[in-house]
């Protein structure tokens, strides 16, 4: 080039501005995975990892109050509470007491506020840091769970992908300050669905993708996006989907700078193999190891599902895996292992019983 070679790279400097701020403006329209290796960017922190076991059991479960000292019964590791709101803290948490006091690892989920309402995000994320410290101390958790299905904004967190980022990075910051591994609240399942069949769309199985939307999505959510009239990989194109693949992408490209140690996802599907690509799927665009705080069935107690699915966990070498096992009848129709009255259904058998097989006694943390 003639001229002034310095006019020459400022030049070429602004090409290279012009097309990053492409990149950046079509990130809605393509794959996570593409965004992250085009831009490169990946924080250099070491990721902090969850404590190992004795046993090498990786389960845990999540049950009414009323049913907590099952828990132990069952064989598991880990223990979800429900959720602790910040806006709420009085110093003090019962369930995570009666968790500790059945010896079992605290797997914690903190949300900012609401309650019967979905969560909004914090105004003060300097004062939400440091509630978020006082309950660490507490509750003294193996891993903390920031909101709860935080893509779900008709259900739990009204904020944006930016803000929950902030947000993420808010309680990861107090978490590892006391060495304590964090994660995202979970992407809802049917998500999880949507972003694993929009890939392998991409990537040339079209029939496999209109099956994982067609087989994995329940009746009423075909429903909502179809209206019974849609089918395949057409209902990757309805509106409802476009905008949640749009938001699941924006969350999953922020996890990991804003210091998650682990990307968390929920499942109520199922079908192993689909679980086994879903996890591939999340690790390789987010560069974090997979785990989920929730995971079961719903509208069904077939101990064979149960089974198949803790084994693809075992394979899989998830290092949590908490089953949600509370009845919720009005939506999704999720089935506890556990009856109203205490005693263990069939799939709760099921679930105790291939611990029982696979691990002496229930797991503990290695560490006190």
């Amino acid at each position: 080039m003639r001229g002034n070679p310095a006019a020459g790279k400022d030049w070429t400097k602004g090409i290279s501005l012009f097309f990053l701020a492409l990149l950046i403006g079509f990130q809605g329209s393509m794959g996570t995975e593409e965004v992250l290796a085009e831009s490169g960017k990946r924080p250099a922190r070491a990721p902090t990892a969850i404590r190992a076991s004795s046993d090498g059991n990786p389960f845990g479960v999540m049950l009414p109050r009323k049913h907590a000292e099952v828990a132990r019964q069952l064989g598991v590791r880990f223990y979800r509470p429900n959720a602790v709101f910040v806006d709420q803290w009085n110093g003090k948490s019962g369930e995570c007491e009666l968790a500790h006091a059945q010896g079992l690892d605290l797997v914690l989920t903190i949300r900012n506020d609401g309650g019967r309402k979905p969560t909004s995000p914090p105004k003060d994320l300097d004062r939400f840091r440091r509630v978020v410290a006082e309950i660490l101390a507490a509750c003294r958790p193996v891993l903390l769970v920031v909101e709860n299905e935080e893509n779900s904004e008709a259900l739990f967190y009204t904020g944006t992908p930016e803000e929950y980022h902030r947000e993420l990075s808010a309680a990861c910051a107090a978490a590892h300050e006391r060495g304590i591994p964090c994660t995202n609240g979970g992407l809802v399942s049917n998500l999880v669905l949507f972003l694993l069949a929009e890939d392998l769309e991409m990537r040339g199985q079209k029939d496999e993708a209109g099956r994982v939307m067609d087989e994995g999505l329940g009746k009423k959510a075909l429903e909502k996006l179809g209206k019974g009239k849609i089918h395949g990989t057409a209902l990757l194109r309805t509106e409802r989907a476009h905008q949640q693949l749009t938001k699941g992408r924006a969350l999953l490209a922020g996890y990991r700078d804003a210091g998650a140690d682990y990307v968390n996802f929920h499942w109520y599907v199922p079908r192993p193999e689909w679980m086994a690509q879903a996890v591939a799927y999340l690790t390789r665009v987010t560069g974090l190891p997979a785990l989920t705080n929730e995971m079961g069935r719903q509208l069904s107690e077939d101990p064979a599902e149960v089974r198949a699915l803790m084994k693809q966990v075992l394979d899989l070498k998830l290092p949590l895996a908490v089953w949600f096992s509370i009845d919720v009848p009005g939506f999704g129709g999720a089935r506890a292992l556990v009856a109203e009255d205490g005693a263990l259904r069939a799939n709760g058998r099921a679930f105790k019983e291939f611990l029982a097989e696979r691990f002496e006694r229930p797991g503990q943390s290695a560490e006190p």
